[in-house]
């Protein structure tokens, strides 16, 4: 007689008692089974931010001294939770700028996480540029054309789509010399201001950045 039919007559034995525990202790080992990694527990999956529809693309405004991409529009991609890669083009005192560069984020799509990252930088450099001495006296100057490697650190504040990303650090030039001279007298205020302006340097900058 099958278990089934012993329960419908509502006649056990303690032979069908047994089965019926055993089948129940079956149901119950099935219902709990735990996943053979914490990969498969659909509860693990719905924790993982990558699951929940993370926003990937980020679009950003940035200003600020000396930022690799200059005072312009930066747009990065989220590799993963803690990697972006983004790239951007603006303008500067020392003309266009223009690169692509990385940012590893510490504490990944927390609200609040510092990072740090690399840029490689091409700046278009200003052609002629001239200044006027005490004496009255006009000198002629060229900001080169250069390549740049920066070097990056800062912190995110992110709510929602929205964050905030200030950024310290430092551009290398890699082409070596930065200006030089047309025509007209070495002035030392000239120098000082071309130093100012040149393309790398100390960085300060702030990145307000909408993803979607």
């Amino acid at each position: 007689m099958s278990l089934g039919t012993t329960l419908a007559m509502g006649q056990t034995s303690p032979a069908d008692s047994t089965r019926i525990r055993l089948h129940q202790q079956s149901e119950a080992d099935e219902y709990y089974k735990a996943p053979a990694s914490k990969d498969d527990s659909p509860y693990y999956q719905q924790d993982r931010p990558m699951q929940r529809g993370l926003k990937r693309v980020g679009v950003g405004l940035t200003l600020g001294l000396s930022a690799p991409y200059g005072n312009g529009i930066e747009v990065s991609y989220l590799q993963s939770e803690k990697l972006d890669i983004n790239g951007g083009v603006g303008l500067n005192l020392s003309g266009f700028k223009a690169g692509a560069g990385v940012r590893y984020f510490t504490r990944g799509e927390k609200g609040f996480s510092p990072f740090i990252g690399g840029s490689l930088v091409r700046s278009g450099g200003v052609s002629e540029l001239a200044f006027t001495n005490a004496n009255g006296q006009e000198s002629k100057y060229k900001m080169h054309p250069s390549t740049l490697a920066h070097f990056r650190g800062g912190v995110r504040f992110k709510y929602k789509s929205i964050a905030w990303l200030g950024t310290t650090g430092y551009g290398l030039n890699l082409a070596g010399k930065d200006h030089e001279l047309l025509s007209g007298p070495v002035s030392q205020d000239a120098y000082t201001m071309l130093n100012f302006m040149k393309a790398g340097g100390l960085e300060l900058s702030g990145t307000l950045q909408i993803s979607f």
